[in-house]
């Protein structure tokens, strides 16, 4: 068996268009004429697909707005997400000792005056644990234990 790759030319009559997961689309606000609603493909973060993955949401048509991603955790793994379109920027994580923070936010599109600027690959999301820092214990770490504390993030691509 054979294969042939056939060239795809960008633009024009035919043209091949790809989706990507949380690709977003906006349609004026039938109820408010200075708003957008906004909705979103579907995809997965962490292999959850997020609960409002078919809600609307409804924002203002100017200024800047935040479409995120909000994971959260057991400290171990993540346990669920849902998707997030506001005003708010995307929290900042403080590394923990011992475990992963109890969520995280990840930033997919920024939207300035309606235009918007996607912040994420076109797949799926990964999110994992990783070790950030670690500090030397002091008191030293008696017989059996790490010698140093472990500070933890969530990483994500």
């Amino acid at each position: 068996m054979s294969f042939r790759t056939l060239p795809i030319r960008a633009g024009g009559a035919g043209a091949s268009t790809v989706s990507c997961p949380f690709e977003i689309s906006s349609k004026s606000d039938p109820n408010n004429e200075s708003r957008f609603i906004y909705t979103f493909r579907p995809g997965t973060a962490a292999g959850f697909v997020p609960s409002n993955i078919f809600a609307e949401f409804s924002a203002s048509k100017t200024g800047i707005i935040y479409a995120k991603i909000k994971a959260l955790s057991d400290g171990k793994k993540i346990t669920s997400c849902t998707l997030v379109v506001d005003s708010n920027h995307p929290t900042n994580q403080i590394p923990l000792a011992n475990s992963l923070p109890a969520s995280v936010e990840i930033l997919l599109y920024l939207i300035k005056d309606g235009v918007q600027y996607r912040a994420i690959g076109c797949s799926s999301i990964s999110i994992y644990g990783h070790e950030q820092y670690k500090l030397t214990k002091t008191p030293p770490a008696g017989a059996g234990e790490l010698t140093y504390t472990p500070y933890y993030i969530w990483r994500f691509d």
